[in-house]
């Protein structure tokens, strides 16, 4: 995972984006979460949370000024109607995601650097860590910080009710720490845990290193308009608390099995096993298999929460 500080010349704004995907991707497929108030961005004035750091006032395109969630189309067509980002019609495993241009890149953050510095300077991620590292046996090494806070820990003022902490490792390590958010996790909130008050939540993303996901590079799409699918849920064939799930399916008129891999799960939850479910997703070949893409859980896997756009946290 990498955080991105950009600036946009049209809105003469800065922006933060965030990529998830860079572990099968290239890392500069990402999503804005940040944009700077400026004249040029006031189309999203009433619409987005306000946040302060680095000095300088975002909206957050990540929740509305209520504290929902707002959802992933609604963040694209931001991204791409106020900062004049384009999605990325390549047939493969990027498709339809924006891409940020080289030239308006600043800053990288990663997030394992962002934790140093945070837990150098901010008595808060001082304290959190230290409740629940020796719980979980956990390498401090691999623990990385992305969000605001990963941006900017000295910001006065900074909204500190969660953290967004990275768990990077090996499988046998992420498992672990995803097993201890999971035993306690907040009702309706898989990957995020309370810590002891007053200290904030946990929110929890999961990077295996080496990649443990089948090789994505080769999914290429076959036809680039939606389709509906009646499908049963097999098995999963990467650990579903990942950025990117991956099962095992059956299609009910046809009987043929296909890999489907659903990208951007949001809070990750998991399909049950054998639940069949309508859905909408792109055919796709992976590695000669039969494949279904599906880029938006909330608009194609209908019924599904994913704890995604319109939830509170």
């Amino acid at each position: 995972m990498r955080q991105y500080l950009c600036w946009n010349k049209a809105t003469r704004a800065y922006y933060i984006a965030l990529s998830v995907f860079d572990d099968v991707l290239d890392a500069t497929y990402s999503k804005p979460i940040y944009v700077e108030k400026t004249p040029g961005t006031a189309a999203l004035q009433g619409r987005c949370e306000n946040r302060r750091f680095l000095n300088r006032e975002f909206y957050s395109l990540i929740k509305t000024p209520e504290g929902l969630y707002r959802f992933n189309a609604d963040i694209y067509q931001d991204a791409r109607s106020v900062l004049g980002l384009t999605a990325d019609e390549t047939p493969l495993l990027g498709f339809r995601l924006v891409r940020l241009p080289q030239s308006e890149i600043k800053s990288e953050f990663c997030p394992q650097t962002s934790y140093i510095a945070a837990r150098n300077v901010n008595s808060i991620v001082h304290l959190a860590v230290s409740s629940f590292l020796d719980n979980i046996i956990f390498p401090e090494t691999g623990l990385g910080l992305i969000g605001s806070m990963g941006i900017d820990p000295n910001a006065a003022g900074l909204s500190q009710r969660d953290l967004d902490f990275v768990f990077c490792g090996s499988l046998y390590e992420i498992t672990r720490a995803y097993n201890w958010v999971k035993s306690k996790h907040l009702p309706g909130q898989p990957l995020r845990r309370a810590l002891p008050s007053p200290l904030p939540v946990v929110c929890a993303f999961f990077e295996a290193e080496p990649p443990v996901y089948p090789p994505l590079s080769q999914l290429k799409i076959l036809a680039q308009t939606l389709a509906n699918f009646d499908v049963i849920i097999q098995e999963p064939v990467s650990p579903t608390f990942l950025n990117i799930q991956i099962y095992s399916a059956r299609i009910v008129k046809s009987g043929s099995n296909v890999i489907l891999v659903i990208r951007d799960t949001l809070s990750r939850d998991s399909l049950p096993i054998g639940i069949q479910l309508s859905i909408y997703a792109y055919s796709a070949d992976l590695s000669g298999t039969p494949a279904l893409l599906v880029t938006d859980v909330e608009q194609q896997l209908p019924g599904i929460q994913f704890h995604g756009g319109g939830t509170q946290c």
